[in-house]
């Protein structure tokens, strides 16, 4: 089969919702994000599946990103390592990823192996300040680590106010 066909296939298998996927820890490295070959896509511990597309938290009209993906959702990298090698930069180029916390994007960008980083071109960054605590080091780690993205497209960062009833 031709490569251009090949990357079509993959990029209709491998490009989810416009509205991107969300990633969040539970003190570890998203499981989508880890350095070695997906060995398990199943059991994905602390991603849950959530299809829905809504208003965001924030009412800005964004549509709520997938949180997690569903268990054979990339099973096609699994394949062979010649699928792997030729499908994985269309899902890191392809698809939005949501970043919930500063430290959950300097953790999973610092570790992710650069041949995959090369491929991430858009990036949102959404802080939510009333649960989450302000840490000017994670910030700096964050934004270290998002600037080393050399072909970054487009880079969203929200944040949410903590105390609205205050006024603008």
């Amino acid at each position: 089969m031709p490569k251009e066909l090949r990357v079509m296939i993959y990029e209709f298998a491998l490009t989810f919702p416009k509205s991107g996927i969300g990633l969040q820890t539970s003190g570890r490295v998203p499981a989508l994000l880890k350095t070695s070959l997906i060995k398990r896509i199943d059991g994905c511990d602390p991603l849950r599946v959530d299809w829905y597309q809504a208003k965001s938290a924030y009412d800005d009209g964004w549509a709520e990103p997938v949180i997690g993906l569903p268990h054979n959702a990339l099973a096609i990298l699994l394949t062979c390592r010649e699928i792997f090698e030729e499908s994985m930069p269309v899902f890191y180029k392809n698809n939005l990823f949501h970043f919930y916390r500063s430290s959950t994007i300097g953790r999973a960008l610092t570790r992710l192996n650069p041949g995959r980083l090369q491929h991430l071109t858009r990036i949102t960054l959404a802080l939510d300040f009333v649960t989450q605590k302000a840490d000017l080091a994670l910030w700096a780690k964050a934004m270290r680590a998002t600037a080393a993205i050399k072909h970054i497209k487009e880079l969203r960062i929200s944040a949410r106010d903590p105390h609205p009833e205050w006024g603008a």
